[in-house]
Order: C-alpha cells, then structure tokens, then sequence
C-alpha cells in the first residue's frame, strides 16, 4: 500500500496538481487484549499460560515464549510511533521480561528488523514495555508483533500501537 501512495503522489507531482496546503494528524491509539492477540508458539508452552479476559499469565514453574500479533495502523498513516506491552507482576520478587518487537515481513517477502528489550517489572506492579521510533533510527514501525520470554507469576494484559493518521486540513 505505500507504494500505492507513493506512485500516487509522484503522478500528481509529475501532473502539477498540487495537494492539500496543509496536513492536519491526529493521533490514534489501537489497544488489543492479550488473549485477543497472544498465544504461545509451542504446545510445550501453552500449558504454562492461564488465558483469562483481562490477560494471559504464566501459571508454570518456569519462564515460557509467548507471541503477540498487533493490529496494523490505518491505511493513510505515517506508520506507528510507539508500541507497548502491558506487563503485572502478580509474585513477591521483581522479575525481568525478555520481549523482541519484529517489525517486518519474514523472507521471502520481507526483510524483518529486531529490536530486543529486557524489562523490569517490580513484585506485585504493573509496567509497559516500551519500544518508540527512537529504538528504530527515527523510522516509524509497520508491521509489528512481539516475542516474549513471561517468568512465572507475570502476566501480558495488552498491547498498545500509538500513530499519526492523516484527516486533512
């Protein structure tokens, strides 16, 4: 699709039609359940996962992979700014959260791009886990999902996409 927009404003510039003044943005957020959205990739894993309406938690005695597949932005935005992960701590220990945002379609398609993070979640807390266009070289994600290592005790609530969308001016 962005090379459909691209094609787009190259033949309108190429025709001297000239587009709006100006863009206005506005801001939207995209919020997707983890039990919506998540699962685990093996079924050596599932069996540590309790999946409930408000998250998934890692009821087993050892950590476990879970994946998050996140909703795309609107077709007319910029691509998104910020991702996060909704980590709760339900132990009595602080834990560390291992997550990869992969932004990108795998090969043959696409050339993904990693972008690893260990987060640290206080016992009996909450916490995001964040990943902006700063951890991407200034550049805006498109296709995002996550790869994360849950300890035992900790759960994944949601997941958030922050973006840009044009509604003109």
């Amino acid at each position: 699709m962005r090379r459909t927009t691209l094609v787009i404003g190259t033949l309108i510039a190429s025709l001297g039609i000239s587009g709006q003044a100006s863009a206005v943005k506005q801001e939207r957020t995209s919020f997707q359940g983890a039990v919506n959205n998540c699962q685990a990739p093996l079924p050596s894993f599932e069996g540590a996962f309790r999946k409930r309406p408000l998250g998934i938690a890692n009821e087993g005695s050892s950590p476990a992979f879970i994946n998050c597949a996140l909703s795309a932005q609107e077709i007319n935005s910029d691509g998104i700014f910020t991702v996060l992960v909704l980590l709760i701590n339900r132990g009595a220990a602080n834990v560390e959260v291992s997550c990869t945002l992969i932004d990108g379609l795998a090969s043959p398609l696409g050339t993904p791009s990693f972008f690893p993070k260990i987060f640290t979640v206080a016992a009996g807390q909450s916490a995001p886990g964040q990943w902006t266009q700063a951890d991407n070289s200034g550049r805006f994600f498109f296709l995002p999902s996550l790869s994360c290592m849950i300890p035992p005790g900790v759960e994944i609530n949601g997941t958030l996409t922050f973006y840009n969308i044009d509604v003109g001016a």
